[in-house]
């Protein structure tokens, strides 16, 4: 009977370790669910936040593009480049390599966009001095053009006199 007892008594402390652990588990199993859906989350917002500032970088674009009337190939192609990098970034699922991948292009992106933006400043700039120096040299132009028609008819009616 001992040899029964001991072995009854050797199995309720092997079930007990073993609910022990299977709770043990449930309880760590529970714990990494949480913080993938808290990672899933802040992937989530990660990606949302890289589509807000890709969408604000087209905004812009297309704001200096139309407000200035510029056909820049370069600013052009930037957009679309961003364009093309924003349907890449909504149609894949957040991970972490790729989200700080788009940050990174992101970040690029953005450089360029300072330089492409000084120069079609700078473009303007000049098309402004451009069209100053235009419109004066116009003004001489027609000024030449009524003296040399005052003396063209000075010239004729001297002739008709002569």
């Amino acid at each position: 009977m001992t040899t029964q007892s001991s072995n009854n008594n050797l199995a309720k402390i092997l079930i007990a370790v073993l609910v022990v652990l299977l709770l043990s588990l449930a309880g760590y199993t529970y714990t990494l669910i949480q913080q993938n859906e808290e990672t899933v989350l802040v992937l989530e917002a990660d990606k949302a936040e890289v589509q807000k500032e890709l969408e604000a970088l087209v905004v812009s674009y297309n704001e200096i593009l139309k407000d200035n009337e510029l056909k820049d190939k370069d600013l052009i192609a930037a957009r679309d480049r961003i364009l093309v990098l924003l349907d890449s970034v909504k149609g894949y699922k957040a991970n972490l390599s790729l989200i700080s991948r788009y940050k990174a292009q992101v970040r690029g992106l953005k450089n360029e966009r300072t330089q492409l933006f000084k120069r079609a400043d700078s473009l303007l700039v000049i098309t402004q001095r451009l069209t100053v120096e235009k419109d004066s040299t116009t003004a001489v132009l027609n000024q030449t053009i009524k003296a040399v028609d005052s003396v063209t008819i000075a010239n004729t009616q001297m002739s008709k006199s002569l």
